[in-house]
């Protein structure tokens, strides 16, 4: 039951994108829609520098502790790291942006930055709670998120859709809370997991590995993106 439950929420945030994409397309000019996807695409493309090393090396030294108690006593320190790393991390969109992957208005700068680190910091807390084995909380929480995210969007096509990035922001960003908080009550204390060498070691494979798959369509819509512009 957990197990399909499970299969069921990764498939509904798997849809958010998809209907993202066919709901913006309808209600913005080929101009306007051109812009939001660019800004859409360098995010996920930044956060997906976190998602494809530094978060699975996180979950990794968690899912290594002796005994539930240690593991949720990392976990909590693994929250630290890991907001660090997306934090720092995404801090890198702006002169991805600014070299001209994506609009450098202030609402574009600050929609991309913000989508770059939120769905890094979700993403990891995915993985966390999964080797936590809290595979049914996750569920709750991305149904949760989901929900709120088709609301959002609903809203935003009608009022904003130039601003409608905001919806993983809003939507994600109450997933981390609560995420957060969940982790916090069980784990008693906080044990350090600092970004060492074999974090790093580990992160930087796994990033050349994944990252030459998973990144190849935010990379190809950015960089068109960039050419288009600079050839009008």
């Amino acid at each position: 039951q957990s197990f399909g439950l499970t299969t069921v929420a990764l498939a509904s945030s798997g849809a958010t994108t998809l209907i993202f994409n066919l709901v913006l397309v309808r209600v913005l000019s080929a101009n306007a829609y051109g812009g939001v996807a660019r800004t859409f695409a360098l995010g996920m493309g930044v956060a997906q520098l976190t998602m494809a090393g530094v978060a699975p090396a996180i979950a990794r030294r968690v899912a290594h502790g002796e005994g539930d108690d240690h593991r949720f006593s990392r976990a909590r320190g693994g929250i630290r790291a890991l907001a660090v790393s997306c934090g720092g991390i995404s801090l890198l969109y702006f002169p991805l942006a600014f070299g001209g992957l994506a609009p450098t208005s202030l609402l574009s700068l600050l929609l991309g930055w913000a989508l770059a680190f939120v769905y890094a910091s979700y993403f990891g807390l995915k993985l966390l709670l999964f080797v936590l084995d809290w595979s049914a909380r996750y569920a709750v929480l991305e149904f949760t998120s989901d929900a709120i995210f088709f609301i959002a969007l609903a809203l935003l096509a009608v009022l904003a859709p130039t601003a409608g990035v905001l919806t993983f922001s809003l939507a994600y960003a109450v997933f981390i809370v609560i995420a957060i908080r969940l982790i916090s009550r069980r784990g008693r204390v906080v044990e350090r997991v600092p970004i060492d060498r074999r974090i790093v070691k580990y992160a930087g494979w796994a990033s050349v590995a994944t990252y030459s798959s998973m990144g190849r369509f935010t990379i190809a819509v950015a960089l068109t993106g960039a050419l288009a512009g600079s050839a009008s």
